[in-house]
């Protein structure tokens, strides 16, 4: 049996704008109290879990950047939304590869967020 990834947790300065990117990604991400700490925002996406808690960044100590990939539908119509949230950048415009077309962006806190549409069918365009 392999292992699954079932939950995601990131710490954030902009806990806000990225759980409004996870939003546009599909995940229905709400504000939750915590007992110690602040409020974190949890949603599921797909059948993983995605948990963003507020981090303060001490002594000058960053937080290590993730890079994840999410199979999309839609990856033109995603890439447009995404755009609008604050702090999503563009590194890698929408692109062909042979088992469909990727893109790659970059979250609210930097972090290198591939985006890949495959094809219905293997070698199927559009």
């Amino acid at each position: 049996m392999s292992a699954k990834l079932q939950t995601l947790s990131f710490n954030s300065k902009r806990q806000k704008d990225l759980a409004a990117f996870y939003r546009v990604l599909g995940a229905r991400m709400e504000p939750k109290a915590v007992k110690v700490g602040s409020e974190t925002y949890q949603g599921q996406l797909g059948s993983m879990t995605v948990v963003i808690y507020a981090i303060e960044n001490r002594d000058g100590v960053q937080s290590p950047n993730l890079s994840l990939c999410f199979e999309v539908k839609n990856l033109t119509g995603l890439l447009s939304e995404l755009k609008k949230v604050p702090g999503v950048q563009t590194m890698m415009d929408e692109a062909p590869m042979p088992s469909g077309k990727s893109a790659v962006v970059l979250d609210p806190d930097g972090r290198s967020i591939e985006l890949v549409e495959l094809w219905a069918e293997q070698g199927e365009e559009g």
